[in-house]
């Protein structure tokens, strides 16, 4: 049995970001991040990297688990949970509030905002007691992934890698997101790099379940604003040039790697047995100036974040329904 969900809800608008604060998103996206270190889940803070793991009580979070069945995402009773979300500015909730750096609250996979609605919130209301561990960071590719977990099991506090029950990923906006085409990452490589996570992940967390999200549709973006000016204004800046830049040519490349991606990993996932997909409900997420942040009209606003805990939930529930059996 699964979890029947309510609508998503939505969170307030959010204020412009003055223009020093927006050139410092823009540089906060792209390259190498700090190293890492601890930050607090909902707080506005500069932290880039991997944020020490977090904990839900369902006595907290969330409704009554249904009775009887098995332990599913419908019927867990305070069941121990460990969630280890791998990604990039998405999970870190990067520009989503009304911060320009980190709101790790917002996030769509492990954000405490109830507008969000995420999918640990989804979790803990139904009776789970979810543990989360964040492996993601701005800018990160697929390349980063293994970094990332590695870094995510080394913060102080951090459960063992054995003991993780789920596993997020939701990467490739940063493969596609580059200075020119030459520099997006190639469908061998991005396939190569997700087929060594799957693999450490089955070695190294052999019970989880892993949810391989598909990739946002970020070339949609354009579309979506780039008739508004002060969008504009920021990503001349060189947000994701190759879709922001105004060149035709390098947004069609870049829409078609998407799309090579996307194949790539949904085919790569098939050869893991603990991976499934999100079967493209995030690549189906429409794209509206609604669902854009007023920050810089590139990452999720909180009603994006929303569409993206509601697009993936559905793989979620399924894996651990199935895991429960």
């Amino acid at each position: 049995m699964t979890l029947r969900r309510r609508p998503a809800r939505v969170g307030r608008p959010l204020a412009a970001g003055t223009a020093a604060a927006l050139l410092a998103l823009v540089a906060g996206c792209g390259g190498e991040a700090p190293a890492p270190g601890p930050s607090t889940p909902g707080t506005a803070t500069p932290e880039t990297s991997p944020t020490s793991p977090t904990s839900s009580d369902p006595t907290t979070t969330g409704g009554a688990a249904e009775p009887g069945g098995p332990a599913t995402a419908a019927t867990a009773t305070g069941e121990p949970l460990v969630h280890l979300a791998v990604g990039d500015s998405l999970t870190t909730g990067f520009a989503s509030c009304a911060a320009v750096f980190v709101c790790q609250g917002a996030s769509w996979a492990i954000g405490t905002d109830p507008a969000i609605d995420s999918l640990d919130t989804r979790l803990g209301e139904a009776g789970w007691a979810v543990t989360a561990v964040p492996a993601a960071r701005e800018g990160a590719r697929m390349a980063d992934a293994r970094p990332l977990v590695d870094a995510a099991f080394e913060a102080p506090g951090a459960p063992g890698a054995a003991d993780v029950d789920l596993v997020t990923v939701l990467l490739g906006a940063n493969d596609v997101c580059a200075p020119d085409v030459a520099a997006m990452t190639s469908t061998a490589d991005y396939t190569a790099q997700l087929d060594a996570l799957l693999s450490d992940l089955a070695t190294r967390a052999p019970d989880a379940a892993v949810v391989l999200a598909s990739i946002p549709a970020v070339t949609s973006v354009w579309d979506a604003a780039n008739d508004d000016p002060e969008a504009r204004a920021v990503w001349d800046n060189g947000l994701c040039a190759t879709v922001l830049g105004g060149d035709d040519t390098a947004r069609a490349a870049a829409a078609q790697r998407l799309v090579e991606l996307d194949e790539a990993a949904t085919a790569t996932c098939q050869q893991h047995p603990a991976c499934r997909t999100d079967d493209g409900a995030v690549a189906a997420v429409a794209l509206t100036p609604a669902w854009l942040s007023d920050v810089d009209h590139f990452h999720p606003s909180p009603l994006g974040q929303a569409a993206l805990a509601e697009a993936v939930w559905p793989a979620v529930d399924e894996a651990l329904a199935q895991r429960g059996e």
